[in-house]
């Protein structure tokens, strides 16, 4: 079980991202712009491996869940989709913030990707939903038959 471990970079990424962007917004020192470019990078193919992993995962969890977890795998799937999404088209912006130094499109970078820090908040709450309310992924232990 790869995804559990490569989600959690993928939540913890863009928090660090936003963190530099947001001290580089105050600061006005490039290296930490170009410290959240570099890491908004990583983060992109970060997402990239969570939903792969995901993808290959969810195809063994899905029959062994109820209804209810097999709505919530969907709807985890679906948010995931669009995150990888937007995390790619916000590693374009970023890059071009970069680029052209400009402090309204590194701005809006940082409300866009505060937003969809929140969004990916709520993926990790489902993605723990999944996992102890449901037990996808989970391997119960056989019963002895003494």
């Amino acid at each position: 079980m790869i995804h559990p471990l490569s989600v959690h970079f993928a939540i913890v990424l863009p928090i660090i991202v936003f963190i530099f962007q947001s001290i580089y917004l105050i600061k006005k020192d490039r290296v930490l712009s170009k410290t959240a470019l570099i890491l908004m990078f990583v983060t992109a193919f970060v997402m990239i491996g969570a939903w792969l992993t995901g993808s290959k995962e969810a195809t063994d969890v899905y029959p062994l869940l109820t209804e209810e977890g097999q709505t919530l795998l969907l709807q985890h799937r679906d948010l995931g989709v669009t995150l990888g999404i937007g995390f790619a088209i916000l590693t374009g912006i970023k890059l071009l913030a970069y680029k052209r130094e400009c402090r309204v499109m590194e701005t809006v970078f940082a409300v866009l990707l505060f937003l969809a820090i929140t969004q990916n908040m709520i993926q990790g709450k489902m993605g723990g939903e999944l996992v102890y309310k449901n037990g996808a992924g989970v391997e119960c232990p056989e019963e002895d038959e003494d």
